[in-house]
Parts: structure tokens; C-alpha cells; sequence
């Protein structure tokens, strides 16, 4: 009797072990039609050993609430806590994701196989660095080759579903690096400027909070036009 109990339990564990759910994945991004100017390259293949740089921007903690609550507070004259202005730390310290969102998806990272940093003393956006096979493995998504037609510029990125676990989805605000796809356009304007860049940016439909603003405060910089008439240089792109 006590040897056949043995062999249920046995058999117990054995279907458990079989039946267990893996681990639940969710859609980052949905795939996506290329933008406007923009063909896959199905021809040419893509080196698995390509680098891929990219951001990951971690959603605010709860305390940002409060933030939004305080500025209006201190635009109220009659308010107690009218121009008791806060200082960038205490901002950084409401704004800042949570400990655990940033071990979570640093930990993830590095299972996946990618270099990761911290590019903000918030830590809300990660920066990390993996191959197109590391990728494609890790987020269940194929990169390919882009080439934007009126430019002939090519990129690696990837325009189909990109899936990961769900605690990492919980976490994740946005990504930058992985499906954009970004052409230099020219545009003249004789009254201010000789030449600037418009950046035409391209990211999936998705449920996910909107960029943050300093992502493109930082890279639109107008060049005045000089005597000569000298072109601008183009702007520096946050997906290189």
C-alpha cells in the first residue's frame, strides 16, 4: 500500500511538472507596417552579431500624483503652499521608478544577454546593448534591414511583435531603439534658419504611456544660419 502511495505521489510530480505554465508574456509592441519611405530588406540578411543600442524608460512611481498636485498648489495664491517651489532632487525623487521595477528589468536584461547602464540619476531609463540574436530570442521578434528610399539610409530594426515577460511589460513606459525608424528630412526655412533637420519618428500603436518630453528636448538644437550660408549639421539621434 505504502509503495503504491509512493508512486502516485511520484506521478503526482511528474504531471505537475509537465502541466506547470510557463512564465506569461505580453505584446510590448504589436506588428506594425512599416512607416511611409520605408522597405524591408527581405533579401538581405542580417548579421546576428550586429549590436543593437536601445533604451528602455520605466513608468514613474506612484508619487508623480503628488507632483502634478504640487504644481497646481503652487500656482494658487491662495494657497499655504503658493512658489514653495521644490528643488530638481526632490522632483527626481517623486519621478523616480521604483527599486524594484529597476533590479526587475536590469535582472531581465542581463538574462537576455545585453550590456545594460544606467543613463539617468532616476534610473528611469536603461540603457542596453545586445545582439539581433540575443534580441530576437529574448523579445520573440525578428529584426531585419530598413532602407529609407528617398535617402537610401538602412537600419536594423525590427517591425514585428515584440514580447516579454509580463512583470516587464508592467514596468516598461516606452522603448527607443528597437522599432523606430528615423530619416534626416531637410527642410529650408530663409526667414530664421539656413537649414535644420525635421526628425520623422515612427512608434507602433500602443496602450503604453506617451515619450517622455526631455527625449526630444535634447536632440532639437535650430543652428543659425552663418554668412556663407553653410548647411547645418545633422542632429544627433538618442537611437544610435
Amino acid at each position: 500500500m505504502l509503495r503504491f502511495a509512493a508512486v502516485l505521489v511520484t506521478a503526482a510530480l511528474l504531471i505537475s511538472c509537465v502541466t506547470a505554465a510557463p512564465t506569461t508574456r505580453r505584446t510590448l509592441h504589436p506588428r506594425v507596417v512599416a512607416p511611409l519611405g520605408w522597405t524591408e530588406l527581405l533579401h538581405k540578411p542580417v548579421p546576428v552579431a550586429h549590436q543593437v543600442r536601445f533604451s528602455l524608460y520605466l513608468r514613474s512611481g506612484p508619487a508623480s500624483e503628488t507632483l502634478e498636485r504640487h504644481a497646481i498648489e503652487v500656482s494658487d495664491p491662495t494657497h499655504a503652499s503658493y512658489q514653495l517651489f521644490k528643488t530638481a532632487s526632490q522632483i527626481a525623487a517623486l519621478t523616480a521608478p521604483s527599486a524594484n521595477d529597476v533590479t526587475l528589468v536590469e535582472s531581465w536584461l542581463r538574462g537576455i544577454g545585453a550590456r545594460v547602464e544606467r543613463a539617468t540619476p532616476t534610473t528611469d531609463e536603461l540603457v542596453a546593448t545586445a545582439t539581433v540574436a540575443q534580441l530576437n530570442r529574448g523579445l520573440e521578434t525578428r529584426f531585419a534591414v530598413y532602407r529609407h528610399e528617398p535617402t537610401q539610409t538602412e537600419s536594423i530594426r525590427t517591425a514585428h511583435s515584440i514580447t516579454v515577460p509580463g512583470e516587464i511589460d508592467a514596468a516598461v513606459s516606452i522603448t527607443w531603439g528597437l522599432t523606430d525608424l528615423i530619416a534626416p528630412e531637410p527642410v529650408k526655412d530663409e526667414h530664421i534658419f539656413n537649414r535644420r533637420h525635421r526628425i520623422v519618428l515612427y512608434l507602433p500603436p500602443s496602450d503604453k504611456n506617451p515619450p517622455p518630453l526631455s527625449l526630444f528636448l535634447g536632440s532639437i538644437t535650430p543652428t543659425l544660419a552663418s554668412p556663407a550660408g553653410d548647411s547645418a549639421a545633422p542632429l544627433p539621434s538618442r537611437s544610435r
